[in-house]
């Protein structure tokens, strides 16, 4: 099976889909025939399922074209099991970066804004849960588009916190700092269920969690690895500079 396939392209910018959120989707359904559930619970499970998928895309879509606005450069855009990614460029400053972190949170707000008249409608709920696609989507925009602003690295509130801490710390000690926050509410997330007596909705905490701790330790990593080839660069640099010895 190929590793992604792609489903659109915006302002030149490719969205790919990965293959295991393909599996993830085929899964979810055989685990739900195999318990038992009707036509009707799947088909809605799913369809819950592609409402989050377009949020996310909505989400990665409002950092391309933010990128693409300010001139970076934007590879692809791609939508893996628990999250997406936009590949780009480095931003060259700190407020490219944080504008460019804006975008996606302000598009699920601006959406969920949008779907608020659903969304708010009491008709539209059924035991607490919401009963129509409308207010899914408001649900799924305001969650995604609040979730992000969180200041747990890599997410978006985590790269607004890097971007305020660079100027200060200079970026290897702001991604550092950023990292340990983040750190530290993933493993927060990771106890959610026990904190909140394992009710139903606090299972969702720690997959979100592992990834916010999965992803930010990577970048972690990345900043050191950046911060190494600087002191190359400098050491070449400075080396090159210096005047050749004589010979006897």
């Amino acid at each position: 099976m190929q590793s992604r396939f792609r489903f659109m392209t915006v302002a030149g910018v490719p969205f790919f889909v990965h293959g295991a959120l393909l599996w993830s989707l085929t899964l979810l359904w055989v685990f739900l025939y195999v318990a038992g559930y009707g036509s009707s619970s799947i088909s809605w499970l799913l369809l819950c399922a592609l409402v989050t998928m377009a949020s996310v895309t909505l989400h990665e879509g409002g950092h391309a074209l933010a990128a693409r606005t300010l001139g970076v450069n934007v590879h692809d855009v791609i939508l893996h099991v628990f999250f997406g990614m936009t590949r780009m460029d480095p931003p060259e400053t700190p407020r490219q970066e944080a504008l460019i972190g804006l975008a996606g949170p302000s598009a699920n707000l601006l959406a969920a804004a949008c779907l608020s008249p659903w969304g708010l409608d009491g008709s539209a709920w059924r035991h607490g849960s919401p009963d129509s696609v409308l207010a899914a989507a408001f649900v799924v925009n305001l969650a995604i588009g609040s979730l992000n602003l969180i200041p747990a690295f890599p997410m978006d509130g985590g790269r607004l916190l890097r971007c305020w801490l660079t100027g200060p710390l200079g970026e290897y000690h702001a991604t550092r700092w950023a990292v340990g926050v983040g750190r530290t509410l993933a493993v927060m997330m990771i106890l959610a269920p026990v904190a909140l007596d394992f009710t139903r909705w606090s299972f969702g905490l720690p997959l979100v969690g592992m990834v916010v701790l999965c992803l930010g330790e990577a970048e972690s990593q990345r900043a050191s690895l950046r911060r190494e080839a600087s002191r190359v660069a400098r050491f070449v640099e400075e080396r090159d500079r210096e005047p050749p010895q004589p010979s006897n």
